[in-house]
């Protein structure tokens, strides 16, 4: 399963509020929206969908996202988002999402533990 689907699973799951403007729910949409930006190619409209906002507000968002990176309070909001989604996994490429064999084992594999396994969905 790749990234864009990932998240869009982690949305229903998690229950973030796409309209709400709280720091509480802006936040973790904005470090989403960041994550997608630089871990896939999908265009700023393909990830506006994913949110049901414009590509202009996913530009929006990707800025603040870059800009509030070093506060403590982004920091501390993003935290779960963060630890399903850490910047460190690596960058999809064509349609099977990864180039290298090794890290789609790796990948899939935090992922699947992190995100569902505080759900209780496996």
């Amino acid at each position: 399963m790749r990234y864009e689907q990932r998240i869009q699973r982690y949305l229903i799951l998690s229950e973030i509020d796409l309209s709400c403007r709280r720091h509480d729910q802006l936040y973790p949409r904005y470090y989403l929206i960041n994550f997608l930006s630089k871990k896939t190619k999908l265009s700023l409209t393909a990830i506006g969908k994913i949110f049901e906002k414009d590509h202009t507000t996913v530009i929006h968002a990707i800025n603040q996202a870059e800009m509030l990176e070093p506060y403590q309070d982004y920091q501390k909001l993003t935290q779960k988002e963060q630890s399903f989604f850490p910047m460190h996994l690596p960058f999809e490429f064509g349609e099977d999402g990864f180039s290298d064999p090794t890290m789609i084992v790796k990948s899939l594999a935090f992922l699947e533990t992190q995100i569902f396994k505080s759900h209780e969905i496996y």
